[in-house]
């Protein structure tokens, strides 16, 4: 009898404090119509009306928590709180606002997207991209600058700098992604001219361009060397792309025009990576050695 009483008190006192905030009638609103005007707007759980119907142009929202999607003419589509201050933009997909996927969705700030929680309407992953797809399996393909490209009624994004983040707005390195090419090179400039040394190599090939000009000419040496997919897999796979990501831009002087400027460019199919340096440190020399030398 005594194991049964306090059975019972545990399920009274656990069912009040789990469930007994949502019981509370300002715990949302309810999304209303008014039938004879064609409008939308929200009411509490007792049917007071709290945002009246035509205030905004379309309620996307049926049930507002914290936060609701609604249309503003000449803002487009807007994210509120409860306390109706305008939060961000939402993204625009197929007329209406973007879906949510892995528990997010995209939204606009200042021109740049981010992700928001689709529970919550909070900000999960900052607005700094300049394009950026939905979530798919954890990871989303972003990049912080991309060009809009007109595709028949829609428009669709280009960029030579995607890569991928989880949700957490984490890069994500993807060990399938094979590398494209990679590049070094060398350059210096100053009041009497410039000098500039330049490696591209791929699977089949390495390029050399030497170039230098003054105020009378410029000249251009080019010469081309076959390249083994033996020598390239070698290569390749002794170079962590990963590590290298995650190296600083810029290491040193970096654009001092009496030393010149040292770059190292590789690029994979999601993603190119560009560091810019006088000296090169522990960690570019572990990369310069996989490399073939510079041709000056």
């Amino acid at each position: 009898m005594r194991s049964a009483f306090f059975i019972l008190l545990f399920t009274f006192l656990h069912s009040n404090t789990s469930y007994g905030q949502l019981s509370k009638p300002d715990d949302y609103l309810i999304r209303y119509v008014d039938t004879i005007k064609d409008e939308a707007g929200y009411k509490n759980r007792e049917g007071k009306i709290v945002i009246p119907a035509g205030k905004y142009a379309t309620c996307y929202t049926d049930t507002f928590f914290t936060y609701a999607i609604v249309s503003i003419p000449k803002k487009g589509l807007i994210g509120i709180d409860r306390h109706e201050n305008e939060l961000y933009k939402v993204f625009i997909f197929d007329n209406g606002p973007d879906e949510a996927s892995n528990g997010l969705f995209r939204m606009i700030k200042h021109g740049k997207i981010g992700y928001a929680d689709v529970k919550t309407g909070k900000i999960v992953i900052k607005p700094k991209y300049g394009c950026a797809w939905p979530f798919d399996k954890g990871t989303a393909k972003v990049s912080l600058e991309c060009e809009k490209i007109p595709a028949g009624e829609y428009t669709t994004w280009k960029s030579d700098l995607w890569y991928r983040i989880d949700t957490m707005g984490n890069r994500v390195w993807q060990a399938n992604e094979p590398i494209l090419y990679i590049k070094q090179g060398y350059s210096i400039s100053g009041f009497t001219g410039s000098y500039r040394i330049e490696q591209t190599i791929d699977s089949t090939k390495i390029i050399n361009t030497r170039s230098s000009s003054n105020s009378k000419a410029k000249t251009e040496v080019r010469d081309t060397i076959s390249l083994t997919k033996a020598y390239w897999k070698q290569m390749t796979d002794s170079i962590n792309v990963e590590k290298f990501s995650t190296l600083p831009e810029r290491t040193g002087c970096g654009s001092c025009q009496d030393l010149g400027d040292y770059w190292i460019e590789i690029a994979t199919t999601e993603k190119k990576y560009r560091i810019l340096f006088e000296k090169p440190d522990e960690d570019i020399q572990e990369i310069l050695k996989h490399l073939p030398p510079l041709k000056r």
